[in-house]
């Protein structure tokens, strides 16, 4: 077909016909009935009577009795009714057996994604995150709520007494008219997880995403998301939770660095001290610095007892893949992984002054500090390797053993990180 399509679907039959099944479509100016003869498909127009230029969105049409008996009890039904929504907010009537257009309700201030026909009302879903139920005069809207997100998809259930509701940002509803109430039932992450972090003193989790959120989930309890952090024009690659406070600091693809408060969803630091992607975060276990490791290279220190103003910074290499932070237990050494060629970068927690280099085969991936100073990191080979630290006079870290734990451990996977 030459015309655009952007929903179809079969015209219920009226009345028990046996005629050949109708096929209804809607796109931009166009409203189309389909049925095919004798084996070509024909196609008939519905003129819009001067709404051109409206890009219809969704169609719906009167729900087929639920038994015979409730067909008898009504034997003056009217004729099956023919709902299409717009981008301009308008919702058009139609009579799909005469295929006229009956009449054009304003609804909406914006577009009409999602629509949904039931026995007496009609529930309209839109850009703006909202859904409205009306009765079919359409003369105003009798229940009212509002989704997190553009509503694109409507399903009510067979009995019209639910409805489930799902938008563009992954977030699924179910809304009970009998109470009015709005249940959220799921919420997920458009793009790519880039990075998860459990909470130290509750059983909830961060997830970083590329859709421009950071997410709090609580892993027991109806509804598993607590609050979702939003920030449109970036992507979070990393996030980290306070040792101490209910806050979390997270990486954005444009060098910031950001710390929320969970608790009152406020925003307590925003520091831009990196050209590339913040790919790693660590907290120092007493709580006084937050460390930073980005794509260009450089790694940043903040002193968290002080708005987390940047105190002490160090430039590595020109540019790192995958970069990864380990704070030891007693917050006076800081281990950086991927900002070093096939080495991991020993610096003194407090002033980020380098303090040694220990080789290994190839760019540690991730890194996490066992019982004592021994440290754990896999790497880019595939490898496991345990690094056991002997401190000098002065407490640093004079020399590192490294041994292999395991090998091969797991196949190559690209890094969700990277662009």
């Amino acid at each position: 077909t030459l015309h655009h399509v952007r929903r179809l679907a079969f015209v219920p039959p009226a009345g028990g016909s046996a005629e050949e099944p109708q096929l209804a479509s809607c796109g931009f100016e166009s409203v189309r009935f389909w049925r095919v003869k004798r084996g070509k498909l024909h196609c008939c127009g519905l003129p819009l009577q001067h709404h051109e230029g409206e890009m219809l969105l969704d169609l719906a049409f009167d729900p087929p009795p639920a038994s015979p008996d409730e067909e008898a009890a009504a034997p003056d039904r009217p004729p099956v009714r023919m709902l299409v929504s717009s981008s301009g907010g308008k919702l058009f009537q139609v009579d799909p057996l005469a295929r006229r257009l009956e009449y054009v309700f304003a609804l909406h201030d914006g577009p009409i994604d999602a629509l949904a026909l039931g026995r007496g009302f009609a529930v309209t879903g839109g850009a703006d995150g909202k859904l409205c139920a009306w009765r079919l005069d359409f003369g105003a809207c009798w229940l009212e709520r509002e989704l997190e997100g553009p509503v694109v998809a409507l399903s009510p259930s067979p009995d019209g007494l639910k409805l489930l509701a799902g938008t563009r940002r992954g977030a699924v509803g179910l809304l009970d008219f009998a109470s009015g109430q709005l249940a959220p039932l799921l919420r997920a992450h458009t793009d790519f997880i880039c990075a998860v972090a459990s909470d130290p003193h509750n059983r909830e989790l961060a997830t970083a995403s590329c859709d421009g959120t950071v997410r709090v989930w609580e892993l027991d309890g109806a509804a598993p998301q607590l609050v979702e952090f939003e920030v449109p024009a970036g992507c979070a690659r990393s996030v980290a939770y306070h040792p101490a406070d209910y806050s979390l600091a997270c990486g954005f693809d444009d060098g910031t660095v950001r710390v929320f408060d969970i608790g009152s969803t406020s925003l307590l630091a925003e520091h831009r001290q990196h050209r590339g992607r913040v790919l790693a975060l660590a907290h120092a276990h007493g709580a006084r610095r937050l460390f930073s490791a980005a794509s260009d290279g450089s790694l940043v220190a903040y002193d968290s007892a002080h708005e987390y103003q940047p105190c002490r910074s160090h430039a590595a290499t020109p540019g790192a893949d995958s970069p990864c932070l380990a704070v030891s237990a007693d917050d006076t050494l800081l281990v950086a992984g991927g900002l070093q060629a096939s080495a991991l970068l020993l610096l003194d927690a407090a002033s980020l002054l380098p303090l040694a280099a220990v080789p290994l085969g190839s760019d540690a991936t991730a890194l996490a500090f066992g019982a004592g100073r021994a440290l754990y990191a896999a790497t880019a080979g595939c490898e496991l390797i345990c690094v056991t630290f002997a401190d000098g006079e002065d407490g640093a870290a004079a020399s590192a053993t490294v041994r292999s734990v395991a090998t091969r451990a797991h196949p190559s996977l690209p890094d969700a990180r990277s662009p």
